[in-house]
């Protein structure tokens, strides 16, 4: 069955690089016709979070196509896909830097305002479905490549006694076990860049209140 491998490696590459988003247009990310004239905002405070906005609402598109890659729900994952699936988070990590390097240039100008904490908050909603997402994705790299070192080292012995057939599957499970363990290791750094993520994005929300 074939997954969206090249989507998800692609879509990580580039989500940077595009200059327009939804949120470039002027439209708010909630809020209600009826409401109350929000309280103005400079124009380059809401521009620099519409940006992070959309910035992150890429990131967690990413880790919802990982995790269900991970997770088998296309069909069996080779290594060849997991060799790709951690280029991709090792993206999404550097990108997941660069925007709590954003929020920490955005707290020190912050202006408060109902308009700029309206951002805020949902910056910090994505924030905190990012780093649960992320946590996901460790859990299940971490427990595929316990398993299938426990594989490895139960199939080792018996293939030196085996033939061809027997040693090539060994190579094979042992291949798997590196890749995983490539992962679970990309996922470890991960999990402590959605952690910094989450902090700035709570901080940047205080800050607008």
């Amino acid at each position: 069955m074939k997954i969206k491998r090249n989507h998800l490696i692609l879509a990580a590459a580039a989500c940077f690089i595009f200059s327009y988003s939804p949120a470039s247009a002027g439209e708010a990310p909630s809020g209600k016709s009826g409401e109350a004239a929000a309280v103005p905002a400079p124009a380059g405070d809401l521009a620099g979070l519409k940006d992070v906005l959309f910035k992150l609402v890429r990131q967690d598109e990413i880790l919802d196509e990982a995790i269900e890659n991970l997770e088998g729900a296309n069909g069996p994952v080779t290594v060849k896909e997991l060799a790709g699936i951690k280029n991709t988070l090792g993206v999404v990590r550097k990108n997941l830097d660069h925007v709590s390097w954003l929020n920490k240039k955005h707290f020190a100008s912050v202006e408060p305002g109902s308009e700029t904490e309206k951002y805020t908050r949902t910056i910090l909603s994505y924030s905190d479905k990012i780093s649960r997402k992320s946590a996901r994705i460790s859990a299940i790299a971490a427990r595929a490549a316990a398993a299938k070192t426990k594989s490895a080292l139960r199939d080792a012995p018996s293939s030196k006694r085996s033939g061809a057939a027997r040693s090539k599957s060994v190579r094979q499970v042992l291949a798997e076990k590196d890749a995983w363990t490539g992962i679970a290791a990309e996922t470890r750094q991960l999990k402590g860049s959605s952690g910094k993520l989450k902090a700035t994005s709570r901080w940047l929300h205080v800050a607008s209140k």
